[in-house]
């Protein structure tokens, strides 16, 4: 496995976060499909749990708000090494800060913003927690995708807000790996939405989650009343599968094939 003791760098996906209507019920779901420990909530945080691997933390679930009408949702937060700086270029850029900075104790600071596809995703300014510090292992989060109907659009936006660089993938046109720290490294990538989907399929950041096994992780996540959307699908990183959990949350995982991936960018400390 491999993990990170000090902040990801700007744009990099730092870290996973679950809002559920029922989040006892999340948190059963992901601990059997992915395996992951929940740490308990700490009373300061209301019903927050940490999802954790051998220990490390890499996703958080909480409970959804009242005034959304979505019973659950992923949010993909990018790393900021400063909130109001980046904050101000997301709005000079042509996207929207829906939920200005805000601070989380010593653990660090968040905001919510839309880039100007429409994908929603957060921000985090890292404190004493850094984001997901875990990498390797299955049940980590590895791969983030922004899909949009404008790609082009979001990867301008990305490179001038955060200072993305981009590895085009030569097998399709509509597809750019987001370079990692670390030279040959991708940490994401941003693509047009399936063209086969229909228009009304927002803009949205993907998470995907590591397996050992997609197809038996599907499985798994079926019995467990997920609906699957993909499976078995081989790409360019590995083979995956997409889903929505019992919720409605949209989550996939992969197989990883062997390309550098986040694992790329921490530092090694065993098998």
């Amino acid at each position: 496995m491999s993990t990170r003791d000090v902040p990801w760098p700007q744009g990099t996906p730092a870290w996973a976060e679950l809002m559920a209507s029922d989040v006892t019920a999340a948190t059963e779901f992901y601990a059997g499909v992915l395996g992951w420990e929940i740490a308990e909530s700490d009373p300061d945080l209301g019903d927050y749990h940490l999802a954790t691997v051998d220990g490390r933390p890499v996703a958080g679930i909480g409970p959804s708000s009242a005034n959304t009408s979505l019973h659950a949702v992923w949010t993909t937060y990018l790393a900021s090494d400063d909130l109001e700086t980046t904050c101000s270029a997301i709005v000079r850029h042509g996207g929207d800060v829906v939920m200005r900075p805000m601070s989380m104790g010593h653990d660090g600071r968040m905001a919510l913003a839309i880039d100007p596809t429409g994908a929603a995703f957060g921000l985090w300014q890292a404190g004493q927690h850094l984001g997901s510090s875990i990498t390797g292992r299955p049940g980590a989060m590895v791969w983030n995708e922004c899909r949009t109907w404008d790609p082009e659009v979001a990867r301008a936006f990305y490179a001038e807000v955060f200072g993305c660089t981009y590895t085009m993938y030569t097998g399709r046109r509509d597809i750019a790996f987001i370079d990692g720290e670390v030279p040959g490294s991708a940490v994401g990538a941003i693509g047009q939405v399936d063209p086969a989907a229909p228009r009304w399929v927002p803009p949205h950041w993907m998470i995907y989650f590591q397996v050992d096994d997609a197809m038996a992780t599907t499985e798994e996540a079926a019995k467990r009343g997920a609906e699957v959307i993909h499976a078995g699908r081989d790409t360019p990183i590995g083979r995956i599968a997409i889903f929505r959990d019992p919720q409605g949350a949209p989550f996939s995982v992969v197989e990883p094939c062997g390309r550098p991936l986040r694992d790329a960018a921490c530092h090694h400390v065993g098998p």
